[in-house]
């Protein structure tokens, strides 16, 4: 299991298509990384922009995300670039999380939990 806000590569598909027409698994190592990047640069602050100016350590995904939308509900103008880089992120929790959850199913099923205390916690 790779830490929070790290890279996965673990994904189910939405069947939806984003702006552009691309499947939300097309998205590549560099798109993701290019987003961290750019993220990281405008909104990384204190120790996290240290990390940043010395080794080049992204903020994580969760925190780049809602500085965007902290942003965004302040009203800040000139978040466009801001707001497709927070969407690309979006897709790589998403991912992360789905495969945290396939992974808390199985050890519940391995634990015995029935599959109908599973659908009541899962919704």
């Amino acid at each position: 299991m790779e830490p929070a806000g790290q890279h996965s590569g673990k994904h189910r598909p939405s069947g939806r298509l984003p702006a552009g027409g691309r499947d939300a698994s097309e998205l590549s190592p560099a798109v993701v990384a290019a987003s961290r990047r750019h993220l990281t640069s405008r909104y990384a602050t204190g120790l996290d922009g240290f990390l940043w100016d010395t080794d080049q350590i992204p903020l994580p995904d969760r925190a780049a995300i809602q500085a965007v939308v902290l942003a965004a509900q302040a009203r800040r103008i000139g978040l466009g670039r801001d707001l497709v880089a927070a969407l690309v992120l979006i897709q790589v929790v998403r991912r992360e999380l789905e495969a945290e959850e396939a992974e808390l199913h199985a050890a519940a099923g391995q634990a015995g939990l029935s599959r109908e205390i599973l659908a009541v916690v899962s919704g």
